[in-house]
């Protein structure tokens, strides 16, 4: 298709008149646009300005600020992969079973520990109770009962007991234990009672005690071993046989020649005195009467652990006795 000049002609008027147009609009705009450029500029300025005057602190709060973003995205680059969590194996059900199971016997032994011992304290504080205890807990009653007595050293529990034999014991070892000659005392035969006080007196080495002896030979028997336990022979003056006197006297010196002066047999019993409380075997040899002097050998034998001295003895079933002691563990007199 041909255009026409005309029309061609036509078209550029129009947009040469468009063009003018867009100028003149442009040359009304320019006054504005240079006023708002100016505001900008002026903005900016001051803006500057402000950042110059702003103080070091402001720069600082600002700075960390800025870096606090960029530690949070350092942190969520280095975080490491999460591990996965090992299974822990569960313990054995029968394991803690067990051990609900121990923990309540341990405490049921421990009440009846506590229990026992409680019990067996008030028994011991209280006599009664003890009586009761042996009447119907022990197996033997009697024992019980003397044993409770030693324990407590109550004579109380002594008086008890209903076996002769036991309740002479009970008072002869609590006289000895409690060094007095009260329950010494409650002993029925006067032979027993003699030889508890001597023993009391021997121990405590009180001549005085000698007195309590219902028979005088006996009196003077304990009188003398507390004068040569003592080594005092102003203490035989107490001594009322002469013979036994002479006898303390000489023992307590340690003098033969006064043993010598006595005419009855008390003679070979001082001469018996001498030799064992000096340990010496060949005094022995001084005493007539057989009997005795195979006492004094046998005696001083066991004292001195010498089985030699036996061989002194006269009588064959004694000098047999006196080597059998030997054999023993324990070495007594034969």
């Amino acid at each position: 298709m041909v255009l026409s000049e005309g029309t061609v002609a036509g078209e550029k008027k129009d947009s040469t008149d468009e063009e003018i147009e867009l100028k003149s609009k442009d040359s009304k705009k320019e006054p504005g646009d240079k006023e708002s450029t100016s505001k900008t500029e002026d903005s900016s300025k001051k803006t500057d300005k402000e950042e110059k005057e702003a103080t070091p602190e402001e720069e600082e709060k600002g700075q960390e600020e800025e870096e606090v973003p960029k530690k949070k995205k350092a942190r969520k680059k280095k975080k490491a992969p999460k591990k996965e969590k090992e299974p822990v194996e569960a313990p054995p059900k029968k394991e803690e079973e067990e051990a609900v199971v121990e923990l309540p016997i341990g405490r049921i032994i421990f009440y009846i520990i506590i229990t026992v011992l409680a019990v067996s304290l008030i028994l011991k504080a209280s006599p009664q109770l003890r009586t009761v205890r042996c009447d119907y807990l022990a197996d033997d009653p009697e024992m019980c009962l003397l044993d409770s007595a030693l324990v407590l050293e109550d004579i109380s529990l002594c008086k008890s007991i209903t076996d002769k034999d036991v309740i002479n014991q009970c008072y002869r070892t609590l006289s000895f234990i409690k060094q007095d000659i009260e329950p010494c005392k409650l002993l029925e035969e006067t032979s027993e009672r003699d030889a508890c006080v001597a023993n009391v007196a021997l121990t405590l080495k009180d001549v005085s005690l000698c007195a309590e002896s219902v028979n005088v030979s006996e009196q003077d028997r304990c009188t003398t071993n507390v004068a040569m336990e003592k080594k005092d022979p102003t203490l035989c003056s107490g001594v009322k046989d002469l013979g036994l006197r002479t006898t303390c006297e000489a023992t307590v010196s340690q003098n033969l020649d006064l043993c010598e002066l006595i005419i009855t047999g008390q003679r070979d019993f001082c001469m018996r005195h001498i030799a064992t409380r000096t340990v010496q075997p060949k005094l022995c040899q001084r005493i007539n009467d057989n009997w005795y002097r195979d006492m004094c050998y046998g005696f001083l034998a066991v004292e001195m652990a010498d089985r030699t001295v036996c061989e002194s003895i006269i009588s064959a079933s004694y000098k047999e006795r006196c080597l059998a002691a030997f054999n023993q563990d324990v070495l007594t007199p034969p």
